[in-house]
């Protein structure tokens, strides 16, 4: 599933706008996900937007069923990484 695409903010020489899938979000691969100003990215907002991930917890979004899981630091635990 792509839940992420880049779309052309301007028609090429040929009139047509180019686009391209996205595997990842920035939640997964920030280091990759650069601004351009010569595209426009659309996307299905991530579960992750809420930032429920406590104590430095890194969310990982499953937008097939429009959820997230929680990767906690060593010394935190459980659904949010709350213990």
């Amino acid at each position: 599933m792509c839940p992420l695409i880049n779309m052309a903010a301007f028609k090429g020489a040929d009139g047509k706008l180019w686009c391209e899938l996205l595997s990842s979000d920035k939640n997964r691969d920030s280091a990759n996900h650069k601004e351009n100003t010569r595209s426009l990215h659309l996307f299905i907002q991530s579960p992750c937007c809420s930032s429920p991930c406590q104590n430095g917890g890194t969310c990982i979004s499953s937008f097939k069923y429009n959820s997230c899981d929680c990767l906690c630091e060593q010394s935190f635990a459980g659904e949010y990484c709350k213990k």
